[in-house]
């Protein structure tokens, strides 16, 4: 419960353990020090509130069909991404770390690792990038697409499925050459129709491009690797009951019997669509544009790993190819196209670690400025706008809220939508009640500043900068500098990026252990600075840089609206409907368990410095005291070491286990 709130009656959101609470002795919710004021979740809930109305507003005003001019860019997601590196093993896992650069002024702390290149370059945690699929993702044909409900024009709707199969391919094949494997046809292929019109008429194609065609839309697995090994994780095939038809001239598989390479099936796709001129005529107004069917296509091939992990089903309209009298397919189209390929390494890094995608997501709801204990009134204000557009499935109304205020997040919703699982949707409600997107399999919600550094798009108040510097024994630290100092000096530890809502409270300094005196008393900066591939062990590591160091380009001016609207005060006799606690409570609950753990790993309840025991506070119900040998984190993140159903860390089950980790 929050402060001074009368209980409602159970609801889907209502904790299991609510009706045992009754008959434990906590400490008056007046007192406790971690449940807020309901004037405070009464301001919350209501600037939430105003700040998502506003959005909707900007929404309105939006033209169907048509985004603000760039911000549907892909280029937009890269800042400092690395590429994924020429040569990478034949294996499932690719790993990686970070290397994390601290200003100059401060001196190497005791228990700071050093890099050998220099006392102020610290390794991260380690991150693992799935290369290869134990099966690959099964798409259909469905007229409940999302894509529908996105305001797409007809050209990109009618193509999108063919388009999402051609980079589909074009990403997998890559990987495949990245790994020294050749690529071959089956003897599976569609059929040409002969007598009746078909979805898409091939007439004019070359015969390679209609081989390549009658493979990759083939229900029955077209291509794959010569070895017969495993597939990689952008790789997707249609469903046995997706009826698709080609016409075109007849080929003789014997002479096409060498599936093209990733550069021959890029020219194969620039000739589709030429073909067929799938390009945008230019908006009347240039601030806003349409997207283009091959951009479309791209983004949604660049989460088929996310739908993977997540247990989503790539969902396509139904195609249809004519010939169109319209010449909109310009140079500057193909040169789009010519332009991702070339960069696809870097695309592939995101879209390779499905947990970055899931990260940068989920942000788009985070606010800088609200504490964790509020996180519940926030997300139900949230719910409350947005839940209209959710039942009526409004998913462009939803898309354009979400590019009002953060593009760089936006582009990935749009393109998890333009693959097309309307479950999305769901996982939206889910969210902003539970603070976890999937009942079922393990939650990718969790924030990362490794990708908001990679992406440009801060997701948890790790990504801020210190409030201030605190030089005195007596002077108050806000609990959130407390843990990003502590944060700072445990860059591998994978558990303290869970929290991603800005902590709440101070503690004197006194109070707190020595070994973080030194970072508080400096305004130092933690800065992103480069990642290293582990290939081979044991080859030498090269840091790579990333997008904007290696090509010199980088899009700027991206807004991010992290603005937060006020309503003044409560009016007098004014109700809020039922909040969901759920997420304040484990947000809550997160931040204490991270205050239990001294710079050493040592779990203590004294190191949290709350006035009362914690059997006293009704939010720690179930929360028992931590047990530091039962529960340390291994250097490169991974939880195999906890037993399954440790109470202190029940509510951090949200991540894939063992090596989905970084």
């Amino acid at each position: 419960m929050f402060k001074n709130s009368p209980r409602p009656a159970p609801t889907h959101d209502t904790d299991p353990s609510t009706d045992e609470e009754d008959h434990v002795p906590f400490i008056s919710e007046e007192h406790d020090p971690l449940i807020p004021s309901s004037s405070d979740v009464d301001r919350t809930f209501r600037d939430g509130k105003a700040t998502w109305d506003s959005l909707f507003e900007q929404a309105r005003g939006m033209p169907r069909g048509l985004w603000p001019t760039g911000m549907l860019d892909p280029y937009i997601t890269l800042m400092d991404v690395p590429s994924l590196p020429e040569h990478i093993p034949i294996g499932r896992v690719l790993y990686g770390r970070p290397r994390w650069s601290l200003s100059p002024d401060l001196a190497s702390p005791r228990g700071m690792d050093q890099d050998d290149e220099g006392p102020m370059l610290r390794y991260g945690r380690r991150l693992g990038f799935f290369l290869l699929a134990e099966e690959p993702i099964r798409s259909c044909i469905s007229q409940e697409a999302a894509s529908y409900s996105m305001g797409l024009d007809s050209t990109t709707t009618d193509s999108l499925a063919v388009l999402t199969m051609c980079w589909s391919y074009i990403l997998s094949v890559r990987v495949l050459e990245m790994q020294g494997r050749e690529v071959r046809y089956s003897f599976n292929r569609l059929p040409l129709q002969q007598h009746e019109t078909p979805m898409i008429d091939l007439v004019d194609a070359s015969p390679a491009l209609v081989r390549w065609l009658s493979a990759i839309l083939c229900p029955r697995f077209g291509w794959g690797p010569k070895d017969q090994g495993k597939l990689p994780m952008f790789a997707t095939f249609l469903n046995q009951d997706s009826q698709i038809t080609i016409g075109g001239p007849s080929f003789s598989p014997l002479a096409l019997n060498s599936a093209p390479s990733s550069s021959e099936a890029m020219e194969l796709l620039i000739e589709l669509c030429h073909l067929f001129r799938l390009g945008t005529e230019p908006s009347e107004e240039p601030e806003w544009e349409a997207i283009s069917p091959c951009r479309a296509g791209f983004l949604a091939a660049l989460v088929l790993p996310y739908y993977t992990f997540m247990d989503l089903q790539p969902q396509l309209p139904t195609p249809h190819l004519a010939k169109s009298q319209r010449d909109v397919f310009k140079d500057t189209h193909e040169q789009e196209i010519r332009q991702y390929y070339s960069d696809i390494r870097y695309f592939m890094a995101l879209g390779s670690h499905p947990p970055s995608v899931g990260s940068v997501l989920w942000s788009i709801f985070w606010q800088p400025d609200v504490d964790c204990n509020l996180a519940g009134p926030w997300l139900s204000s949230i719910l409350e706008v947005l839940r209209p557009a959710i039942k009526q499935k409004h998913v462009e109304v939803i898309l354009q809220m979400f590019i009002a205020r953060r593009p760089r997040v936006a582009i990935w919703w749009m393109a998890v939508f333009l693959l097309g699982d309307m479950t999305i949707l769901n996982c939206i409600q889910r969210y902003t009640q539970k603070m976890e997107e999937n009942g079922a399999v393990g939650s990718m919600t969790a924030p990362d500043p490794i990708i908001s550094a990679w992406t440009g798009a801060n997701q948890s108040f790790l990504d801020e900068e210190k409030d201030a510097t605190y030089g005195e024994p007596s002077d108050l630290v806000s609990r959130a500098d407390l843990l990003r100092c502590q944060f700072d000096l445990k860059l591998q530890n994978y558990d303290s990026v869970l929290l991603s809502w800005r902590p709440f409270g101070y503690i004197q300094k006194g109070q707190i252990e020595l070994d973080l005196w030194q970072l508080l008393e400096n305004r130092y900066v933690r800065q992103y600075h480069s990642f290293v591939w582990y290939p081979k062990r044991p080859s030498p590591a090269t840091p790579d840089l990333g997008f904007r160091h290696d090509t010199g380009r980088d899009v700027k001016d991206v807004p991010d609206n992290l603005d937060r609207s006020s309503t003044g005060i409560m009016s007098k006799g004014d109700c809020l409907p039922s909040l969901s606690i759920r997420p304040s409570r484990i947000s809550t609950r997160r931040m204490v368990n991270f205050l239990v753990e001294d710079t050493a790993g040592t779990r203590d309840w004294t190191n949290a410095v709350l006035p009362v025991d914690q059997d006293q506070l009704r939010w720690l119900f179930h929360w028992e005291h931590p047990d530091p040998m039962g529960n340390s984190s291994s250097s490169n993140g991974a939880e195999n070491g906890r037993k399954e159903g440790s109470a202190s860390w029940f509510f951090v089950r949200d991540w894939m286990a063992g090596e989905f980790k970084g």
